[in-house]
């Protein structure tokens, strides 16, 4: 459609997360949509993508890069394919502390470069954890940011905001 700005995926059945930097404004989420099924099928074709307007006007919370680096946004009316918001699927955010322990692996489900879906397993440690930030080796490329960190047993850990370490 436009220019990929960065990842995102709901939290909610009408929850998108994605970084601040990446949407920082709800006049910015105004123009915007959110594309769901970019990714290539099995035989390595591209799937059709279903896209959704944003909704600030509904909910609309952010912290800045200073900060959290969040965003939390409302999806709005569907635009464009055939995806329902039920059947779309999300990922809830737990709150635990044992999900994310030093050493553990995690993976990231990003769009580098505003690319098709790829997924980054295995031998991604998390090797730093601050009172508001992991830091973990993983192969990633601009786009990625706003990507879900999960761990080993594919909760959220983590949202995926800078290519390098960062306080």
């Amino acid at each position: 459609a436009g220019q990929p700005l960065g990842s995102g995926f709901l939290v909610s059945p009408r929850l998108l997360l994605t970084n601040h930097h990446v949407i920082g404004t709800p006049e910015e989420a105004r123009g915007l949509l959110a594309e769901f099924n970019y990714e290539l099928d099995q035989r390595r074709q591209p799937r059709r993508v279903t896209r959704f307007a944003l909704d600030p006007g509904t909910m609309f919370v952010t912290s800045g890069i200073e900060e959290l680096d969040f965003t939390l946004v409302s999806l709005g009316a569907r635009v464009e394919g055939d995806l329902t918001t039920d059947v779309l699927g999300f990922v809830p955010l737990l709150a635990s502390d044992d999900k994310h322990s030093l050493g553990e692996f995690v993976n990231v489900i990003q769009h580098p470069e505003g690319d098709f879906k790829q997924v980054v397993v295995r031998e991604n440690r998390l090797v730093g954890r601050l009172e508001t930030v992991l830091h973990y080796e993983a192969d990633t490329l601009p786009g990625s940011s706003g990507s879900p960190v999960f761990n080993d047993q594919w909760e959220v850990v983590a949202l995926h905001h800078w290519g390098g370490p960062y306080t």
